[in-house]
């Protein structure tokens, strides 16, 4: 199955949903409220560098 999103991505998403809110950043990018949440709990406290580095 082909993922929408990196997960660099997911982080970057993450951070826009800190400052704009998870309704508004949900709705553009098409992903429902849930999906946000979902990956604020997998991805929490990591910035996309160190997303990179786990992925290797």
């Amino acid at each position: 199955m082909k993922k929408r999103f990196t997960e660099e991505q997911i982080v970057r998403i993450l951070g826009e949903a800190a400052g704009h809110g998870v309704p508004t950043t949900a709705r553009k990018y098409g992903v429902s409220d849930q999906t946000l949440y979902v990956w604020r709990r997998r991805y929490e406290g990591m910035d996309v560098s160190q997303v990179a580095v786990t992925c290797l």
